[in-house]
């Protein structure tokens, strides 16, 4: 990058080695962010960032890309199928279409309304077949709210429907509704690329295996505590101040959101203190459950929680205590950033055969006792590959390149649909 020196015979050196090795922790850590993941912009955000944190560049410096922040935005991690703007004029298109005398989404009976998506992101026009249909209007639907949602409309006219100014890289389902608002598929769903090509996705003859670890994305607001797991460390000890004869069990090694199973080694000991500890700095203990088991059995040891007192602001929503609730939305977050620490007191020293954990998020990962069903679409629907109730849910016989979902049967209702890549993890649509 120019300038790279400003005065005549500057000593050269290697930067771009030396800020890889200093930052590549916060760059990784993106990858745990659904929606940062891949994204050059929240690199060079997090740069950028770092450099102003780190780095006090004087005066004469002209051009340094830390002195001034990248253009930041609602719309730019994420992706825009549609933009609508309030009118005080009605929309004849939209007077055309609610006088069709067919059944209109209730979004589009507004008549003061018009599209405007181009002018936010990058679109694409898409002509979809409708030679056997006797509707007046095709509709271009997004799965959200639990259900595919119509987000566009065209009218039909020799027996196609052309949507205009879609936004990119967005799975789309063309649809009809009937007059009690049924919606009928007109075709496979498909993905509008980047670069305007249409990938229709039909599940495949051949069959794929997955472990599933989410049924919804990992947004922001997850992340910021999720990756604070990272480096924590399991620990057991005969010494109720870890002070001595102090056993590593585990380091967690990611803070991805998402829940872990440790199997505890046959050489350790039985053992009375159990503990968890991140000493890293600014990660305050941060956790939301945390489980001890020994020999075959998978209900929980019980015993009397120890560590550090107290709470981030004395805060009791943030108490110790919340590790061992068995509420995943529930969590500890200590007084200080670093060196604290909480487990339990078995009073005696037991043999543990594994601990459980889980990072503070959003309920949505796979959760122990929970049961979930995974479905795939074909031929205008839904249809269930079966039900699993597992730490990880794990499942065979997934047609390749289909559309799929995991809904939790239990409890909770934030879904998202998603496909598999060539490694078998899940790529959120």
């Amino acid at each position: 990058m120019l300038p790279y020196k400003v005065k005549d015979l500057q000593p050269l050196d290697d930067w771009r080695s030396d800020f890889r090795d200093v930052y590549a922790r916060e760059l990784a850590q993106l990858e745990y962010c659904d929606l940062y993941s891949g994204s050059p912009y929240r690199a060079c955000m997090t740069l950028n960032e770092a450099y102003r944190r780190d780095i006090h560049p004087g005066p004469t410096v002209p051009f340094v890309g830390m002195m001034s922040r990248v253009e930041d935005g609602r719309i730019i991690d994420e992706r825009l199928p549609k933009t609508f703007r309030a009118t005080y004029a009605a929309n004849p298109d939209l007077k055309r279409l609610n006088s069709s005398g067919e059944f209109v989404p209730a979004f589009f009976r507004n008549v003061f309304q018009r599209d405007v998506t181009d002018e936010y992101v990058a679109t694409s026009d898409v002509e979809i077949d409708c030679s056997d249909e006797e509707a007046a209007a095709a509709y271009l639907c997004v799965y959200g709210d639990n259900d595919w949602t119509a987000v566009d409309y065209a009218m039909i006219s020799g027996g196609k429907a052309k949507f205009s100014k879609i936004g990119r890289n967005i799975v789309y389902l063309p649809v009809t509704y009937s007059q009690t608002g049924v919606k009928k598929a007109l075709c496979e769903p498909f993905i509008l690329g980047y670069d305007g090509t249409v990938n229709k996705l039909a599940p495949g003859e051949a069959c794929v295996n997955a472990c599933l670890d989410r049924k919804y994305p990992v947004f922001k607001y997850v992340w910021d505590y999720a990756k604070l797991v990272e480096n924590g460390e399991f620990e057991a000890s005969d010494d109720p101040t870890f002070s001595c004869g102090v056993m590593k069990i585990h380091t967690i090694p990611t803070g991805r959101a998402v829940g872990g199973e440790i199997d505890v080694p046959d050489t350790v000991p039985a053992l009375r203190y159990w503990r968890y500890i991140n000493r890293l700095p600014d990660t305050f203990g941060s956790m939301a459950e945390l489980s001890f088991y020994a020999g075959g059995s998978d209900e929980p040891m019980k015993g009397r929680v120890i560590g550090t007192e107290g709470s981030w602001e004395n805060n009791s929503a943030w108490k110790r205590e919340n590790l061992f609730d068995g509420d995943v939305l529930t969590s500890y977050c200590a007084p200080q950033g670093v060196g604290c620490w909480v487990g339990l007191d078995f009073g005696k020293p037991v043999k543990l055969s594994k601990i459980r954990y889980t990072p503070r998020g959003d309920g949505n990962m796979i959760e122990p006792g929970d049961e979930y069903e995974l479905l795939y679409w074909a031929d205008g629907h839904w249809r269930s590959l079966g039900r699993k109730e597992t730490m990880s849910v794990s499942f065979g016989d997934i047609p390749e390149g289909a559309l799929l979902l995991l809904r939790d049967r239990t409890k909770g209702h934030d879904e998202r649909i998603f496909l598999l890549d060539s490694e078998g993890r899940q790529e959120w649509w």
